[in-house]
């Protein structure tokens, strides 16, 4: 079968040509996490203690698409997923043409990892993106606000490849992540690692529940287009009336 330029081959189709075995490098075999492990050292040459810290953190599951992909090499891109509501993005990724679709609908959608390999952008005009843990916030603004909704972006519990390359790429461009997830011990952890993102800000620190569930009415509140006058500066300063 003829393939596509933009294929990328996968481990298993490498070590299935090498070695008739297209497991040898999974992540659960000793050649699969040595080469990842090898790998990831040789992308982070700054320091001896960046190539060390890279090795040991090849192996998760975000990490180890991660380094594979930066070699070249797809590791599952279809299973690595993030959702969003209303975000119209521009550019050649399939992603954009997704997210163009579902936001005429207010329709949420799940991108893949694939889906994001091409270039894409933000659409223009969009400066604020909120980002949350769980589906029900995504399904209820969607059932409450439709095509209304402000752009939202949901991890999903612990943010996978997927959802750092879109909120890595949000932040690079300059826009104004607003982050939550739940509060208990894994949430918080989740919110940190978020909040590391250039320009990242906690959304409603203020606002009480443990859960987002909790949380869920002013959540909804500030995706509601009316809210933007007092949650968004940048809008607060576009809103102000001319002077006469």
């Amino acid at each position: 079968m003829a393939r596509s330029a933009r294929h990328r081959p996968t481990p298993a189709e490498i070590t299935n040509t090498l070695y008739g075995d297209p497991h040898r490098l999974d992540r659960d075999h000793d050649l699969g996490r040595t080469a990842a492990r090898l790998l990831a050292a040789a992308t982070a040459t700054a320091t001896a203690d960046q190539a060390a810290s890279a090795a040991d953190t090849a192996l998760t599951a975000d990490q180890w698409r991660h380094v594979w992909a930066e070699h070249g090499i797809s590791c599952d891109g279809v299973s690595s997923t993030v959702l969003i509501l209303n975000l119209s993005l521009t550019g050649k990724a399939p992603a954009a043409r997704i997210a163009g679709a579902a936001a005429e609908h207010g329709e949420p959608v799940w991108l893949t990892s694939r889906s994001l390999r091409a270039d894409w952008a933000l659409a223009p005009g969009l400066t604020v993106v909120r980002a949350c843990e769980n589906p029900t916030v995504a399904e209820t603004a969607a059932d409450r606000l439709g095509t209304a909704c402000l752009p939202l972006v949901c991890i999903y519990g612990r943010p996978s490849s997927a959802a750092w390359t879109l909120l890595r790429g949000l932040a690079a461009a300059g826009v104004q992540l607003r982050v939550t997830a739940d509060r208990d011990t894994a949430g918080r952890g989740f919110l940190t690692e978020m909040l590391a993102l250039p320009g990242a800000t906690e959304w409603l620190p203020d606002a009480d529940g443990l859960y987002e569930e909790a949380r869920l009415e002013a959540l909804i509140a500030d995706l509601t287009p009316t809210s933007r006058a007092t949650t968004d500066p940048v809008v607060r300063l576009r809103e102000r009336p001319a002077t006469p």
